[in-house]
């Protein structure tokens, strides 16, 4: 998905990185035997599937380190675009993406790419201070907030 966002040659990848490696049931079993009683005295498990993290990242390196507030925003939009798909697909249900002025970091041309990654047959609720300049192709309702208030905006796009 992020790479219909993404310059060229920008190479995302998604890293697993367990909080402990071990080659069997039996020496996880073992291991968190011989943690819980330090465990138990520290009032929480200092180790174990909890403790896991992800490292996100482009070809350079790490996102976090390394990419720019375009691209950064690029993958987390990548990322829901993704797991929307995979909950279509697996679960057998459409959810609705909900998407907050995170926009409006992008450059225009991931801007386009982002409506353009959206599976059109899903409901996207979308927030911003302007309407996504590009995104034409879907049937919108554009709704006006002032001071709490909702209004329709009878607008054309």
């Amino acid at each position: 998905v992020y790479e219909a966002f993404s310059e060229d040659n920008e190479s995302p990848f998604l890293a697993y990185k367990p909080d402990i490696c071990l080659t069997s049931i039996n020496a996880y079993e073992q291991f968190f035997a011989e943690q819980r009683k330090k465990d138990r005295i520290l009032g929480s498990t200092s180790k174990g599937p909890h403790r896991d993290d992800f490292s996100i990242g482009l070809g350079i390196g790490g996102a976090k380190e390394y990419g720019s507030d375009g691209q950064q925003r690029g993958l987390s939009v990548a990322l829901r675009i993704a797991q929307a798909s995979l909950f279509e697909v697996k679960l057998g249900i459409k959810p609705v993406i909900l998407v907050d002025d995170i926009l409006g970091e992008l450059d225009p041309k991931r801007k386009k790419s982002f409506w353009a990654s959206c599976p059109k047959d899903i409901q996207i609720i979308a927030s911003g201070t302007e309407f996504s300049v590009g995104e034409v192709s879907r049937d919108w309702q554009v709704w006006e907030v002032d001071s709490g208030n909702f209004k329709y905006a009878d607008t054309t796009f």
